[in-house]
């Protein structure tokens, strides 16, 4: 089974995503080295596998966070 997907690159990043399926990346690669992504040919729903790129939508309480030590605004 093939998917479509939109090839982006940036600053030695390059990946293929499939927006169909949650935004997931299929192919990740820094500076030509294969990055693995939790991916299988065989995925039927998008929601049993895969990395997606995105944080879940919505409001984040006080407008902040903290992760590993460092505050985000």
């Amino acid at each position: 089974m093939s998917y479509e997907s939109v090839a982006i690159q940036s600053q030695g990043w390059q990946a293929q995503i499939a927006p169909a399926y949650g935004a997931n990346p299929i192919f990740l690669q820094y500076c030509g080295q294969d990055i693995p992504v939790p991916w299988s040919e065989d995925v039927r729903d998008p929601f049993l596998c895969g990395a997606p790129l995105l944080l879940p939508a919505n409001r984040t309480a006080g407008g902040k966070f903290t992760f590993h030590g460092k505050e985000y605004t």
